[in-house]
């Protein structure tokens, strides 16, 4: 599946689409201006930031889990 097709379904589907909320806080070491948020899929994790004002949620990155 290609990249673009891959978070189309992310972000329409209920995955985030429905619930933005309902996804892990990402806690840094420093902290940071947004609150962002970590989304895992598959073998995958998506960081997103949800903009209440403007109904947008924004992908910031898509990192590859190491595998062990």
């Amino acid at each position: 599946m290609e990249i673009q097709s891959f978070l189309t379904n992310i972000v329409k589907n209920l995955l985030i689409g429905s619930y933005p909320y309902a996804h892990k806080l990402y806690r840094p070491v420093r902290a940071l201006e947004e609150e962002y948020r970590m989304l895992p899929v598959k073998n995958y994790a998506v960081f997103y930031v949800v903009r209440e004002q403007d109904k947008v949620i924004e992908c910031y990155r898509i990192t590859q889990k190491h595998k062990k």
